[in-house]
């Protein structure tokens, strides 16, 4: 969502130089395409209380929230300069923890089942979900944007409705969703599946050989 309006809320609210406006575009990406494949190799060793992939969840959810909403404001002390600081650097910070929350997220699906259906499911419903979201935020934007004529308040109120909305969700996630827990019982069912599934293979080679 914040790359949508970014640019022109740095450009016709803020009105900042374009040159700024691109600097900070450009860093956020930069820091995004870096962030990415670290946290998909340190979520794939590293083996934390939360689970592999959640822990970077929670930290990457800890990390987006505040660095969202500073993309919305400024320190009423700041300068120009530190102004065009404080909105080059806030893009950096959130494309960080914004790539450990896809990341963990997408990839928590092969923690919790072996079971390719199952996966199909969650995966198409994350895709909905996230597609639903982008279309109720859009229209949530469009009848803000009609009845509040101040382009700057316009902006806050998206930000913090987006952040509050963005804590409930992943609070809820968080809470439902215990990795380490499930992804113990999916490794175990598997076993077993894997047993079972050599058991039957051994007894029809041993019946056809008999035969």
């Amino acid at each position: 969502m914040w790359f949508i309006y970014q640019s022109y809320y740095y450009l016709n609210v803020l009105q900042l130089s374009e040159g700024v406006t691109g600097v900070a575009l450009l860093c956020g990406q930069l820091a995004d395409g870096i962030a990415t494949p670290c946290v998909g190799m340190l979520s794939d060793k590293l083996e934390l209380g939360w689970g592999k992939r959640n822990t970077f969840f929670i930290v990457g959810s800890i990390i987006v929230i505040p660095s969202f909403l500073c993309l919305f404001t400024a320190p009423i002390w700041a300068n120009a300069v530190c102004r065009d600081i404080w909105y080059v650097v806030c893009p950096i910070i959130f494309n960080i923890g914004w790539a450990a929350v896809q990341v963990s997220h997408m990839a928590v699906v092969n923690s919790l089942t072996y079971d390719q259906e199952k996966r199909d499911i969650m995966i198409n419903s994350r895709n909905g979900f996230t597609y639903a979201a982008n279309i109720a935020m859009l229209a949530f934007s469009l009848a803000l944007f009609l009845f509040e004529e101040h382009s700057l308040m316009q902006f806050r109120v998206l930000s913090v409705t987006c952040a509050i909305l963005g804590a409930i969700s992943t609070c809820y996630y968080v809470y439902h969703v215990r990795e380490a827990k499930l992804s113990k019982e999916a490794m175990t069912k598997e076993r077993l599946y894997l047993r079972a599934d050599l058991g039957r293979t051994f007894t029809n080679t041993t019946g056809e050989g008999a035969a």
